[in-house]
């Protein structure tokens, strides 16, 4: 599945909140959480994951921090590029 946020684009964003525990995600709109948090849930029942605790946790967890991981990594990239 196609993650429809380009990390990219939200490394070049301003910081719009501080209520999120990783900073791609503190970049987002309300609305643009949701559909992350949609878009995850999708991911995660196209994996197989199944939907009770502690593995949905778990893989919703890994997808979150590889996420950040991405981010950081293209937002560091972009950096040197300037």
């Amino acid at each position: 599945m196609k993650n429809k946020f380009d990390l990219r684009e939200l490394s070049k964003k301003p910081i719009l909140r501080n209520d999120q525990a990783l900073e791609f995600m503190n970049k987002m709109t309300d609305e643009e959480i949701i559909e992350y948090d949609k878009s995850v849930e999708l991911l995660l029942d196209k994996r197989g994951v199944p939907e009770y605790f502690p593995d949905r946790n778990s893989a919703r967890l890994s997808q979150n921090i590889d996420d950040e991981i991405l981010y950081t990594i293209l937002k560091q990239a972009l950096d040197e590029k300037i």
